[in-house]
């Protein structure tokens, strides 16, 4: 390793690009519980999707027809959302747009309805990837706020702290951003925190709130229900112009399984998104920067159209049933079951609210401060170019963990966590057995900085 990568590193925004990077030189078979990815589903795709008796045409390398999805498509989306959601008069076709990922959904939502110096709020810990969507281009200004209401090691979000956000930010915020199901701390916000929020929000503010549901399938019970932004009773009780301020994104990247498809969706009753996202004569739509391009109408079709090319989700619909469905078979409740033992069986802590999402966040406070100083070898200062913003203690103990037992995962701080010592762990990015076996040797590893050995070396 040279510190060429060393600085290489640097130049990558991303922190999973940056751990993508780190592992291909200094960890290649390290266990990967860093990256939010999903590969439950891959076989059902080869059985379904890779079809080598469906062959390419020209067809399939032209321009589609509309670059936000064709009317069958978006009727099939709605229709999926609307049976998803269990509620049948949530959205129409002309509610869905299809864009190359969910963070292009949210990079069109801050072009279309904001303007540079407008202010965007969110709950911290928070995915890390909101500020550069809603500022590298909008240049729309994005300020985490902290949970303080019920303690900063609680992580419940309180309308309290919403109000606070709101008071403390100048300009005022246009825009509040919540991800429900939550990354990074798993599970669903309650109904009633929810509806409390909204309710504020709609009557006494101008603000809009954007809601992140790529997650929304992802559930394995026990916890709050999930409740997608637009059955809110506060939102469909709202007046028409309350209705307009709310907005969600949703995407095929995590459910699905398919991170680097880049499909994803704005979803909006506003009148100014429809008008901008469809475009016309004079203004090309949003989605010409960002497509739905023709690869993605043929590989798609089989889940969302029928082989007339009408809507037709049944496909989807049985991908997700295998996936999530209230079996305790189902392929993400058997992921869960077997982490959350290895993890209890290693004796590392947990936030115990995760029934959704695909993350644990783990609380690894007590080893903070148990990692021998740094020996200032070249692979440390590699691994410290992954995180040069965090504290140093827990980025000792990132690269501990990795350098032990070849395990990666995100520290608490990438995610805008105040306190040091809690890391995003996906449970989904690996197979079963891989991630175990991760768990348990992280435990043993990090166990082992607790003895006297340890402590004195």
């Amino acid at each position: 390793m040279s510190l060429t990568h060393n600085l290489s590193l640097r130049h990558l925004t991303d922190v999973e690009e940056r751990v993508a990077h780190y592992r291909s030189v200094a960890a290649p078979d390290a266990v990967n519980l860093s990256t939010a990815e999903n590969v439950l589903l891959f076989d059902f795709y080869q059985a379904h999707l890779f079809d080598a008796a469906r062959p390419f045409t020209a067809g399939d390398l032209r321009y589609p027809p509309k670059f936000y999805g064709s009317d069958a498509f978006r009727s099939s989306w709605a229709g999926f959302l609307n049976q998803a959601w269990g509620h049948g008069d949530l959205l129409t076709a002309q509610d869905v747009f299809a864009v190359g990922g969910t963070s292009a959904a949210l990079e069109c939502l801050a072009f279309i309805l904001g303007t540079p110096g407008d202010v965007a709020i969110s709950p911290a810990p928070l995915w890390y990837g909101f500020p550069w969507s809603f500022a590298q281009r909008p240049r729309v200004s994005f300020v985490p706020f902290d949970l303080l209401e019920k303690g900063i090691d609680k992580f419940e979000l309180t309308l309290e702290d919403v109000k606070r956000a709101c008071l403390s930010v100048q300009p005022q915020p246009k825009f509040l951003v919540l991800t429900n199901p939550r990354n990074p701390l798993g599970g669903n916000y309650s109904p009633e925190t929810l509806n409390a929020i909204y309710k504020w929000v709609l009557e006494e503010t101008r603000m809009h709130i954007i809601s992140d549901e790529i997650y929304f399938f992802s559930q394995v019970g026990g916890g709050e229900p999930f409740v997608p932004a637009f059955a809110l009773d506060a939102v469909r009780e709202a007046g028409e112009d309350g209705r307009e301020r709310v907005h969600a994104v949703w995407g095929l990247a995590k459910d699905f399984g398919m991170s680097g498809f880049k499909v994803g969706f704005v979803i909006s009753r506003n009148q100014k998104v429809h008008a901008l996202m469809s475009g016309d004569a004079s203004l090309r739509t949003m989605a010409w920067f960002t497509p739905f391009d023709s690869l993605k109408y043929r590989t798609l079709a089989p889940l969302f159209l029928d082989g007339d090319g009408l809507p037709d989700p049944a496909l989807a619909q049985q991908a997700m049933q295998l996936y999530a469905g209230p079996e305790a078979s189902s392929l993400l409740g058997t992921q869960y079951a077997a982490t959350r033992e290895a993890l209890a069986s290693a004796r590392l802590k947990f936030l115990d609210h995760n029934s959704s999402a695909i993350f644990f966040w783990l609380d690894l406070r007590e080893f903070l401060d148990r990692v021998p100083p740094p020996d200032g070898s070249e692979r440390q200062a590699l691994h410290k170019a992954l995180h040069p913003d965090i504290d140093p203690r827990e980025e000792r103990l990132s690269e501990y963990i990795t350098a032990s037992s070849g395990v990666s995962l995100i520290p608490g701080q990438e995610c805008f966590s105040r306190e040091p010592g809690f890391f995003r762990m996906c449970y989904t990015a690996e197979p079963k057995d891989r991630v175990v076996k991760g768990i348990e040797r992280m435990g043993r590893s990090l166990h082992a900085l607790l003895t006297p050995q340890r402590v004195s070396a």
